[in-house]
């Protein structure tokens, strides 16, 4: 017993003085659970942005107009459908209602009529919301008109040409998480490995350049990476029927691009750490936090405004925009011109610190 006993203090110690250890085991779990609250409490402001295209003197408009705006979480916009569609396509929009002069005439004939409302399918759990609110709003609507058979029958109808499903949306999130799993998770605890083990110190003095090492593992990953997507990209093709939006060379360079930003995560993780239970540590905070914060599986648009700020700082949010964008053609949360700057300059200066602060032994 007392020999356990003894092992076990070695070990706790053995793991307690690698402060990175320290501060994944401990803090991480206090700032998670913090932050869960924070979103919880935050989600309660949230605003959803809806259109309306119709007359102003129509009296469906006005009818739809006022229950919207007695909704605290809906914030009602007036326009002409050209306007409101340009706004959704830029994102400004989560939907709009168009209201035809047809409406109005068989409202005041006390008729049925059909309601379109126009959505984005690419924002899957911001839409649900949505349409599940209006609904509401809608059945409460046709109950104070009539009481009894509905007058206003909303119909919901996507504004992009192909078939979306939750599965579309979080494909390309799924591409982010495995380019991440290639970067960060299997490339930080392997270099810590190597440098434990003096691996790393022997190569150092050898007359093989140090460069031409990394440069082989960053070329290794980026072959797993490519023949991933190209995996990923067939089996959608045949399965699911997805294909690239747009070209697939362009798809390919963007899946290079994000690997490369994830790698130079593992190069400044593996610089960072001390040990290689630190380093998996590590790795999978920053795993978690880019998985959470990035829209890969959940659209930035669904968060509150207090954590979407969070979300702008986070690279992930970036490199998940641009193959949602390349590959189902998702509405954009930022320019595809952004979205390849931020990952450059995500790589110039991981990269950067990861020579500064790299170790060999």
């Amino acid at each position: 017993m007392w020999a356990i006993l003894k092992l076990y203090s070695v070990s706790l110690k053995e793991i307690l003085r690698d402060r990175a250890t320290l501060v994944a085991l401990l803090i991480f779990p206090l700032l998670f659970v913090g932050f869960l609250a924070f979103i919880d409490s935050s989600a309660k402001t949230t605003t959803y942005k809806i259109g309306i295209a119709g007359s102003s003197t129509s009296s469906v408009t006005n009818i739809i107009k006022d229950s919207l705006e007695s909704t605290e979480s809906l914030s009602v916009e007036l326009g002409t459908q050209e306007q409101l569609s340009s706004k959704m396509k830029e994102n400004e929009l989560d939907l709009y209602i168009l209201i035809t002069e047809e409406n109005s005439q068989k409202l005041t004939a006390n008729q049925p009529s059909q309601i379109n409302i126009y959505y984005d399918p690419s924002n899957q759990t911001s839409t649900q919301t949505e349409i599940n609110l209006l609904d509401k709003i809608f059945a409460a609507i046709n109950q104070n008109l009539t009481g009894q058979q509905p007058l206003l029958n909303p119909t919901y109808v996507s504004i992009k040409s192909t078939n979306f499903s939750e599965i579309s949306y979080i494909l390309p999130g799924i591409l982010v998480m495995m380019l991440m799993q290639i970067g960060i998770l299997s490339t930080a605890p392997y270099l810590v490995s190597l440098r434990e083990k003096g691996v790393l110190r022997h190569i150092g003095v050898t007359p093989l350049p140090k460069w031409k090492f990394f440069l082989a593992q960053i070329f290794a990953r980026l072959t797993i990476a490519a023949m991933q997507m190209t995996v990923i990209i067939l089996f959608s093709a045949l399965l699911l029927k997805i294909r690239p939006e747009a070209n697939t060379l362009v798809v390919i360079a963007a899946v290079l691009l994000t690997t490369l930003l994830f790698i130079s995560a593992g190069y400044l993780v593996a610089a960072i750490a001390k040990t290689v239970e630190g380093a998996n540590q590590i790795a999978t905070i920053l795993f978690f936090a880019i998985t959470f914060l990035s829209g890969a599986i959940v659209s930035i648009t669904a968060f509150p405004e207090s954590v979407r700020f969070i979300a702008n700082l986070n690279p992930g949010s970036y490199v998940a925009d641009m193959l949602r964008q390349l590959i189902i053609g998702g509405t954009p949360q930022y320019a595809l011109a952004t979205d390849v700057l931020v990952a450059f300059f995500g790589i110039v200066i991981c990269g950067a610190l990861s020579v500064k602060l790299f170790k060999w032994e």
